[in-house]
């Protein structure tokens, strides 16, 4: 993993991010706290490479390369995720599948592979709840607020409640918009 790849998993895990577990969460009900809403725990991840692209600290053609190649394998993964549980696919179609589009050693593609086949759905979790942060929360958040967005402000409120399902992520965060417009 060279530099730029060390850099941008620095950046990721630095963060509350992947790692970061809604029962970790104090004065937050129970109920509020579980672990199977995996579309924005596991949505949650791969946001957490956007402030160091923001920042600057993920530039050049190692980082851009390693920034596609990271796109790549969650799309794939998605695709994959979707195929082996929903279509049918055999073991062997995702393998040859991620072979041919990420640039992946074979063995972190049995990794890959092995994992979406016990894990059905988490790739798809993964993509579906960072578009729904990214898209809907973020940037309908950026457009509202202009200037006055702050992305550490942003952070701390998708997170400071919880997992909660898109609907309700949604409308705290329509409030959270409303109070940062002064509204």
């Amino acid at each position: 993993m060279g530099n730029g790849c060390a850099l941008a998993a620095r950046i990721r895990a630095g963060a509350p991010c992947a790692d970061f577990s809604p029962q970790e969460l104090e004065n937050v009900p129970e109920f509020r706290k579980p672990r199977r809403l995996f579309a924005f725990v596991e949505g949650w991840a791969p946001l957490q490479r956007e402030p160091g692209e923001e920042l600057g600290l993920l530039q050049g053609p190692l980082f851009q390369v390693r920034s596609a190649q990271l796109r790549n394998v969650a799309r794939g993964a998605a695709r994959v995720d979707t195929g082996m549980h929903s279509m049918g696919w055999t073991r062997t179609r995702p393998f040859q599948f991620f072979k041919d589009h990420t640039g992946k050693t074979d063995q972190d593609i049995t990794v890959e592979v092995d994992r979406y086949i016990v894990w059905p759905g988490q790739a798809l979790a993964y993509k579906t709840g960072q578009l729904r942060i990214r898209q809907f929360l973020r940037t309908e958040a950026e457009r509202k607020l202009g200037a006055r967005f702050d992305v550490r402000k942003f952070h701390d409120a998708v997170l400071e409640n919880g997992a909660r399902t898109a609907e309700r992520a949604g409308s705290s965060h329509e409030r959270w918009t409303e109070e940062q417009a002064g509204h």
